[in-house]
């Protein structure tokens, strides 16, 4: 996008320039090219920061590089980026806090990356009236490319962080490369990128940007203004409502409830979030105000739908509920989903409390407010504007992201905490009842039958916790033969069936999340329960099973192991449980689904697996004849993961996990989500360490990754500001 027409479209101009200091030489003394990131940044800050007595470039903000001792909290975690913008009443705090909490991300308003050559740019401009063939990234070097990559991931990976630690709609970024800039915008659907400029050679830009920005409002600078921190009294009542709860969930006492209370509680971190329920010509709003803390669920992507999962208290209430603050793509709202599955009694899904799309105007009485109040992204606005350039070849083709909140009634802990075979077996049954349910009753199929998308519910007079089929989101509506409407592969790789992983157009049905459920079962009893395997045979087993992939054509196939499997158990046979109940369970529901082979020649055979009946009678008699082991969960040892320092063996991108995105999407190239643990491998793998020699080759900082962490969200509101 052309500098002038990002700063209009996007900043809107001060009112007033009488207190802004020059912009004449304001950046002479960053060189065009350096050998290493201080030599650019050390004299950037002191030009961004200087000041008169009554005129400054940046009013209320300050520009730092962040503390040494708030690098690396860990060997896997990137520096800091090199420049970050402040509020000044904020720099306090980020230099009194301790190395492992990495805030400085939590406070950043925005913040820049520096290369020291401009050689560096991950882009390259188009001449004029090239835009249409042109192709945006830039053609470097192969020594130069997966380090300039990397560097560019590691950015990625910093917006990544704000979005997770604040509440944002967008974030501003800066990257130099030398002395050449570019401005980005990155909300959930991709980013909007600017053309390089030279700031020695025309400073008034940037110094318009900063400018800008400092005189913005929150609203403008990307704060999310519907989120708030709550009041003492109002955090008092949540800590206790969470505490009753987690007694009720786990039946634990002092030091270990103390302990659980803390996965969802923070001290001095409760806010006040706002979800808005709509009537349905979308045009009455009433506000509703609910108290969180920590999350259970943070986003790992910079783009996507950014999904965070919360236990909230509502006002006035002592009832911990759930509430999903996600970005939602078009379609039915999850929210419709789920009132419809409820009106029509589909058993073990979430009880909806309310729903809506959030608006940026936060109120404390109905009223009506314009629809095009509601906070959406606006990347994709933008794909068919004559600067748009190709990535790979092709036109990028974002979606429109609708920020959406959901409150349900059903709270309870993931499938992993599970604390034996019985548990186990009992809860997934649940699940297959929701499936079933669901088609039979709403032809709907669900389509992400895996381990995130089930949790456990401890209810009044039971003493097994109850399975629900949470995340319809991503759910279609089924024909009148059970299939899918709409052919394509959704869901997360790992739990796949072999249909959709070794066909190249599938149609999802019933059977696929049959089979889902069934691997789900297999990778948590791998991990969880007692067997054969040693640590490197587990991890051989789930590499070839649940993630393997190979390219063909333009396409990612797999699933070969898992259609061997169906055949001949070639995988399954390796490995011999402990508990023998649950071993027969497991061969018993294999021989039950049969190979397309061994359909097509045996009638019998197909029914078995294609007529639910089938597992649903076994698996009904087999919970009720065997008495199952209650407390037989363990932990099962995988050898410490190897980082890899090429991107040629991750884990494909086609689950709806959000990921972080190749650098493409740094022109609005739409989103590929992928599983949470495919999201981690690919950043450890875009951002790996390179050596020391390469360092000193292309003269990048190292930038090493960070494993994933709970993070402390600072809301936007709980900044001091100026």
């Amino acid at each position: 996008m052309p500098v002038k027409e990002f700063l209009d479209e996007f900043l809107p101009p001060s009112p007033t320039e009488a207190f802004k200091r020059s912009a004449t030489k304001a950046f002479s003394a960053v060189p065009s090219r350096a050998t290493t990131p201080a030599e650019i940044y050390e004299p950037l800050i002191r030009a961004l920061n200087e000041k008169t007595k009554h005129k400054s470039r940046t009013p209320g903000m300050v520009f730092r590089h962040p503390p040494a001792h708030l690098g690396l909290s860990s060997p896997f975690s990137p520096p800091t980026p090199h420049i970050c913008c402040y509020a000044t009443d904020n720099v306090r705090d980020i230099h009194h806090a301790e190395a492992s909490t990495r805030v400085e991300l939590g406070y950043a308003e925005f913040f820049i990356e520096v290369r020291p050559d401009p050689i560096h740019d991950m882009f390259v401009d188009p001449l004029s009236g090239e835009e249409e063939s042109h192709q945006f990234l830039s053609p470097l070097d192969p020594d130069l490319s997966p380090l300039v990559t990397r560097a560019f991931a590691k950015h990625m990976f910093h917006v990544s962080e704000i979005m997770a630690r604040q509440y944002r709609t967008f974030v501003f970024t800066i990257t130099m490369s030398g002395s050449r800039a570019r401005l980005f915008r990155w909300d959930r659907s991709g980013a909007i990128v600017t053309k390089s400029f030279d700031i020695r050679e025309e400073p008034d830009i940037l110094c318009d940007f900063v400018w800008r920005f400092s005189c913005a409002s929150r609203l403008e600078r990307g704060h999310d203004l519907t989120v708030e921190p709550a009041s003492s009294s109002e955090e008092d009542h949540f800590r206790n409502a969470v505490q009753r709860h987690v007694q009720k969930q786990l039946d634990v006492q002092g030091e270990e409830l103390d302990k659980a209370v803390l996965e969802h509680y923070q001290l001095g971190h409760v806010m006040a979030i706002v979800v808005f329920a709509q009537d349905p010509d979308m045009t009455t709003i009433s506000i509703n105000r609910f108290l969180v803390s920590r999350p259970v669920v943070s986003p790992m992507s910079p783009t996507g739908r950014g999904t965070r999962g919360y236990w909230a208290v509502r006002n006035g209430s002592d009832r911990v509920l759930f509430l999903k603050d996600t970005w939602r793509y078009g379609g039915d709202p999850e929210g419709a989903v789920l009132a419809t599955l409820n009106a029509n009694g589909v058993r073990n899904v979430p009880k909806l409390v309310l729903h809506g799309d959030v608006f940026n105007k936060p109120s404390t009485t109905d009223e009506k407010l314009p629809i095009e109040k509601i906070q959406s992204t606006r990347t994709a606005l933008y794909v068919s504007k004559p600067w748009v350039c190709s990535i790979n070849g092709r036109k990028p083709s974002p979606s429109t992201c609708i920020h959406y909140r959901m409150v349900v009634r059903t709270v309870g802990y993931g499938l992993r905490r599970f604390h034996g075979t019985q548990e186990l077996l009992h809860a997934t049954h649940d699940v297959f009842q929701a499936m079933k349910d669901a088609v039979r009753r709403c032809y709907r199929l669900h389509r992400d039958v895996s381990i995130g998308n089930i949790i456990l519910v401890k209810e009044a007079g039971n003493d097994v916790r109850k399975g629900y089929l949470i995340d319809w989101d991503a759910s279609i509506l089924a024909d009148e033969e059970g299939r899918g409407v709409e052919a394509g592969r959704t869901g997360t790789w790992s739990f796949m069936s072999s249909k959709l992983l070794t066909e190249s157009d599938p149609r999802h049905n019933l059977q696929d999340d049959m089979e889902s459920l069934v691997y789900v079962i297999l990778y948590v009893a791998l991990h969880h329960l007692p067997h054969n395997l040693g640590s490197d045979q587990l991890a051989q087993f789930i590499r070839e099973f649940f993630d393997a992939s190979y390219q063909w054509g333009s396409r990612l196939m797999g699933g070969g192991a898992k259609q061997a499997n169906i055949g001949n158990r070639v995988m399954t046979k390796r490995v011999k449980f402990q508990d023998a109940h649950f071993q027969k369970w497991l061969n018993t529901v294999l021989d039950l689904h049969a190979t397309m082979e061994q359909a097509d020649r045996d009638e019998e055979v197909a029914d078995l697996w294609s007529d639910t009946s089938h597992l649903d009678t076994f698996w009904k008699e087999f919970l009720a004849e065997n008495t199952l082991a209650s407390q037989d969960r363990v932990d099962n040892e995988l050898p410490q993961p190897k980082f890899p320092s090429t991107v040629a063996t991750f884990t494909p991108p086609v689950s709806r996990r959000a990921v972080p995105p190749p650098p493409e999407l740094a022109a609005g190239v739409p989103v590929g989500e992928q599983p949470v643990r495919s999201a981690k491998r690919r950043w450890l793998e875009l951002a790996a360490l390179p050596t020391e020699d390469a360092l000193a080759q292309s003269n990048i900082t190292a930038d090493g990754p960070r494993r994933s962490k709970r993070l402390k969200v600072i809301p936007s509101s709980s900044l001091r500001q100026r």
